[in-house]
């Protein structure tokens, strides 16, 4: 119950920043990055196992089909995380595909 409201007010917070997020497991399309600053430190926890650049950017790849420009870490959605922009090989703008560096999942994908 207290995890459920806890989760209603972050998201309530996160859409007056003008952020919305998902719990559903596809990655969500964010309009604009917002609060982005470079992170200072790289490792996300001691201990933890963290993927590879190469292999951000082949699950960048994997949900954005195209070429990478570019990929750095950057505090993101609270954390360090893999921002991979990659121009869509259909056409359009680069996005950026936000990826959790330990689980390699992808968490969201900005335009």
């Amino acid at each position: 119950m207290i995890r459920n409201l806890l989760m209603m007010a972050a998201l309530g917070l996160s859409l007056a920043q003008g952020v919305a997020l998902s719990t559903e497991p596809a990655p969500l399309v964010l309009a604009q990055a917002t609060n982005t600053t470079k992170a200072s430190s790289a490792a996300p926890a001691k201990g933890a196992k963290v993927i590879t650049e190469e292999e951000a950017k082949g699950l960048a790849l994997k949900a954005v089909p195209g070429k990478v420009q570019d990929i750095a870490i950057e505090k993101k959605l609270g954390a360090n995380r893999y921002v991979v922009e990659v121009v869509p090989a259909k056409g359009g703008k680069e996005v950026d595909v936000i990826i959790n560096m330990t689980t390699g999942k992808v968490l969201a994908i900005e335009n």
